[in-house]
């Protein structure tokens, strides 16, 4: 069985939690003797467009050649593919729960952005395009769910993932706290930097990772030479930091799942969370495998007092935690995927490929195309897609397109295409040309009869008729 898993590449090449899960889970399917390829896709969030690219593209890949395709984190959902399984780290955030966070009270612009996305991902998650729907935490559902009441038709299965790190080292007597993770604001490493302003005995902080929010942590941290910035670490340093920590303090904001968690615990090592951090509140038991606190400062540096004082609790917590979290293998996450795929359902691929639009009624709607060229015949790269477009369209549609010779001579035209599509055709007038003519001669002979057609269009006023009487 031939597998493709579809992953995002961040514009940037950023590294974090994602990233360690695409990785463990293309190399737990290849331990599992599968052929898998990982297709990595480049991601651009910089602005609402290259969002939007960024869905078509994932849309546009072609996967025929796999049995199986797995897509993970936004926009990968929207591949095509009649065997597609969704295992969902989580949707785009800025859209979600943290719009206001990211747009304050948001502009009208920003709210008809947020409502294209929402429609985009009810699509590309639509239980006619998926055959069945897994995410790595609750948190990312019940994320979905809030924001809408459409996803609780939906069965996601949560399935936590397991770590990408192997070979967990004994833990060690604690010398030091150990942050990692991304230095993001999310993350809310500040929060333990300010924590830390609360904790009197010289033991230090060790941060690795690194993040857009460095710099802010850094000039917030300066003046305490018990914190030190590691930067980027190899597996091996990871390892060896893991196993001679204290405790690991891990206070994300709604966090979709959260491997550092999973990776302490591994490592037999206690965690402190918040409240509000989502996945990780799922694993930290109070009192047994870490603590849960509020998301104030003070509250965290309570903690990491008490783990300083009595580091035997440390040491015990953190083995509970190891045992708490020992049934997570990617074993058992491989065969509960595979059995989902493997499970064909008797339906043709051009019909798991097709989208819940409507299909053929007794009064179809209509639309009308314009463009100032004909479609017929159809050569050329700009009649091509006009022409495949209105084609494909009318398969749900009555399409009409209305058009125009952009060359004098011709006569106006009526004709049908295909079943339920028609083109009109409207001649320009001479006066129409004889305008173009002469701004093209200002122009030193380049073709602009494209650009002129919004100025002097209302010397062919029949196209405008026309159009019109069909709107």
């Amino acid at each position: 069985m031939k597998i493709g898993v579809v992953t995002p590449v961040m514009q940037g090449g950023g590294k974090g939690g994602a990233e360690a899960f695409y990785e463990g889970l293309v190399k737990g399917l290849r331990m599992a003797s599968y052929d898998v390829d990982q297709i990595e896709v480049c991601i651009d969030e910089t602005t609402f467009d290259t969002i939007l690219e960024s869905y078509v593209t994932c849309y546009d890949l072609d996967l025929h050649q796999y049995d199986v395709v797995i897509s993970t984190k936004a926009p990968t959902y929207m591949v095509r593919h009649p065997n597609h399984i969704s295992y969902l780290v989580h949707t785009m955030r800025v859209f979600y729960d943290m719009f206001h966070q990211a747009f304050g009270a948001g502009s009208p612009e920003h709210y008809e952005q947020r409502q294209i996305i929402h429609a985009f991902d009810k699509y590309g998650l639509h239980p006619d395009r998926v055959r069945r729907h897994f995410t790595i935490g609750h948190t990312p559902y019940t994320r979905l769910c809030e924001a809408d009441p459409f996803w609780r038709q939906i069965a996601f299965q949560v399935l936590h993932p397991a770590p990408a790190l192997e070979h967990f080292k004994e833990p060690r007597p604690g010398e030091y706290i150990f942050l990692p993770g991304r230095l993001h604001r999310w993350k809310r490493v500040d929060l333990v930097l300010k924590a830390f302003r609360h904790v009197k005995q010289d033991i230090p902080l060790k941060i690795a990772g690194t993040g857009e929010d460095e710099p802010a942590l850094r000039e917030l941290a300066a003046g305490d030479p018990r914190i030190e910035f590691l930067g980027r670490v190899s597996e091996e340093q990871l390892l060896e930091l893991y196993a001679r920590a204290l405790v690991v303090p891990f206070v994300p904001i709604h966090e979709d799942y959260g491997l550092i968690t999973i990776e302490a615990f591994r490592s037999k090592k206690p965690v402190i969370t918040c409240s509000d951090s989502g996945e990780p509140t799922c694993f930290v038991q109070d009192c047994k495998t870490g603590f849960v606190v509020a998301p104030e400062p003070q509250a965290i540096a309570e903690k990491l007092n008490y783990y300083i004082d009595h580091p035997e609790q440390a040491a015990e917590m953190g083995e509970n935690g190891w045992q708490a979290i020992a049934h997570i293998t990617w074993e058992a996450i491989i065969a509960r995927l595979m059995a989902a795929g493997a499970a064909e359902k008797q339906t043709t691929r051009e019909q798991r490929v097709e989208s819940p639009w409507p299909r053929a009624t007794t009064k179809r709607t209509k639309v009308l195309v314009t463009d100032n060229q004909v479609l017929d015949p159809p050569v050329g790269g700009g009649r091509l897609r006009i022409y495949h477009l209105c084609r494909n369209l009318a398969r749900f549609f009555q399409v009409t397109y209305v058009g125009a010779y952009d060359w004098p001579g011709e006569k106006y035209r009526e004709q049908t295409l295909a079943p339920d599509f028609t083109e009109t055709v409207v001649p320009l007038t001479q006066v129409h040309f004889c305008l173009n003519a002469y701004f093209q001669k200002l122009l030193r002979g380049k073709v602009i009869i494209d650009v002129t057609m919004p100025w002097l269009l209302k010397y062919t006023p029949r196209f405008s008729e026309v159009v019109n009487a069909h709107a």
